[in-house]
């Protein structure tokens, strides 16, 4: 009997793909595509920061949002 089912690897790297997409389109809220969100600098990790509230988020947050000071970017 062959196996039908994809590595799991391979679906491991399609839902990666598929979330990182969904963040960026804003289909999710994240700390990621909040516009209070600013970035490590290149080549680091220290510096990740909301500067709505002035602190790096803890991982929940960073990955569901912190809800109501939430703000996506504005198109255009």
């Amino acid at each position: 009997m062959i196996n039908q089912f994809p590595p799991r690897e391979t679906v491991a790297q399609a839902y990666q793909a598929l979330h990182k997409d969904l963040i960026l389109h804003q289909k999710f809220q994240s700390c990621l595509n909040c516009v209070h969100w600013q970035p490590a600098p290149k080549g680091t990790a220290q510096g990740e920061t909301c500067l709505l509230y002035k602190a790096r988020p803890p991982a929940e947050t960073l990955v569901y949002s912190c809800g109501p000071g939430w703000e996506g970017d504005i198109p255009f």
